[in-house]
């Protein structure tokens, strides 16, 4: 039995506080929370906070964007999930559960969506991370999505806690603590493309003078014209024979990957026409040296990327037999480049993504041959990763029209006299080159010179 009855008072709200919320604070008050100091501070928002100003500001605050979830999932679907989603969701479904359990809801299948909502509202309220601080933007938004993903595939609700009206307090909470999370410092990480001077940098040490830098060239070759994302298909281009050699139309021999899982890809049966095999290919000097690259690897070996060994003496290049690079390895590979070609700042794997996207659109390729290549199926993705600018590009924004801004030199004074003086004697001239008498009238007189 609930401590506090709320329940059933005559009234819309008391003190701020909603006659729904006061019913879901009694239902709390079943579990003694007398020295829990996040539910009063969960109840202070409810009465200080939650004010028509504060509403309005909190539903500005925008979140990721969140693909739509299939309608329907079975359990076939739930082994068909890539593992990170699983594990997530069963991660941030687990949390919720516990925590409904904690605060009183112990039978978590038949409770009502209303009271639900009220408790998730909650539940987000409280999210922290171990350290107090909040957590970040699109890390709420997994955590949202691992919540639905738990509750429709393993609770069997068929509840839409994303989209659904009956939820809106409970994501205008999540709002509330994205604005906590910038509020108090917190910065979204965006990657950023390599600088012009950190790619000249890197191709002066591509120079394959040694199995190392020839294996590093190969694999940021690999990230960058496919367009992977940082850790993407590292596992599958680990493995010698995972390129594929095919021919165009034209005749023109290159390589490609094959359809390989991709987080784009959706499972609906309603929507997945939209999935598409990811279009790039590698031409030309790109394909020689990955080629050549592959013919130095041991025949004994099925790794693409064995650990490199040091040139014998005869200056030949050479990998070992037995060892090989590991996943964790590969998936820190900017990290290496950034230190041993003492790059201007540490770059991630993905930055050879965005770096990929910036050149095809400076190169002027439209968004629609960009997205083939990336496998992207959103533009504003894409702008957003344009959004972040190399310096070089900035400087010249920032110098563009500095002249307009710039004290005259003696050089301009001077030039502004010489201009003057030009003007002043082209009147001069032309007041010259009139007839002497031209206006004047000289009627019967003789003149003796």
């Amino acid at each position: 039995m609930p401590l506090i009855n709320w329940k059933n008072l005559p009234v819309d709200s008391l003190d701020g506080v909603s006659s729904t919320e006061l019913d879901f604070l009694s239902e709390l008050s079943a579990v003694n929370h007398s020295s829990d100091e996040i539910l009063g501070d969960f109840i202070d928002y409810l009465t200080k906070i939650e004010t028509a100003d504060e509403a309005a500001a909190v539903s500005s605050v925008e979140l990721p964007e969140l693909s739509d979830l299939p309608s329907a999932m079975d359990v076939a679907e739930l082994e068909s999930l890539p593992s990170t989603t699983r594990e997530h969701m069963f991660l941030y479904g687990k949390m919720f559960v516990e925590f409904l359990k904690k605060h009183g809801a112990v039978d978590v299948s038949v409770i009502s969506d209303s009271r639900l909502a009220e408790f998730l509202r909650f539940f987000y309220f409280c999210l922290k991370k171990s350290d107090g601080s909040c957590y970040s933007p699109a890390t709420l938004v997994c955590i949202r999505a691992g919540v639905q993903r738990y509750s429709t595939l393993v609770l069997k609700r068929r509840t839409n806690i994303i989209s659904s009206d009956e939820f809106a307090t409970a994501n205008r909470m999540l709002r509330v603590k994205v604005r906590h999370f910038h509020a108090d410092g917190g910065t979204v990480n965006q990657h950023e493309p390599i600088e012009e001077g950190d790619l000249q940098k890197m191709r002066a040490y591509f120079d394959r003078s040694t199995a190392e830098r020839l294996q590093d060239e190969v694999l940021f070759t690999l990230l960058y014209v496919l367009g992977e994302r940082g850790q993407e298909h590292l596992s599958s281009l680990k493995q010698v024979g995972t390129l594929q050699e095919e021919v165009d139309a034209d005749g023109n021999p290159y390589l490609a990957l094959p359809p390989l899982k991709t987080k784009n890809q959706t499972s609906d049966p309603t929507k997945c026409k939209g999935n598409q095999r990811k279009q790039s290919r590698i031409y030309g000097a790109q394909r020689e040296l990955i080629l050549h690259y592959q013919s130095l690897l041991p025949q004994n070996s099925s790794s693409f990327f064995p650990r490199p060994l040091t040139n014998n003496s005869g200056g030949q290049i050479r990998f070992s037999a037995t060892q090989v690079r590991g996943v964790n390895w590969l998936a820190a590979f900017m990290k290496h480049v950034s230190s041993v070609c003492n790059l201007s700042k540490q770059y991630t794997n993905h930055c050879i993504r965005v770096t990929r996207i910036a050149d095809l659109f400076d190169k002027g390729m439209p968004m629609g041959e960009i997205m083939a290549v990336t496998g992207q199926r959103s533009e504003s993705t894409v702008r957003r990763y344009l959004a972040r600018k190399r310096d070089r590009t900035l400087r010249k924004v920032a110098t563009a029209v500095s002249d307009n801004l710039a004290a005259p030199t003696d050089a301009t004074t001077s030039a502004t006299t010489s201009a003057t003086v030009m003007q002043q004697a082209q009147v001069d001239l032309r007041s010259v080159q009139q007839p002497m008498f031209a206006n004047c009238l000289f009627d019967g007189c003789t003149f003796k010179f």
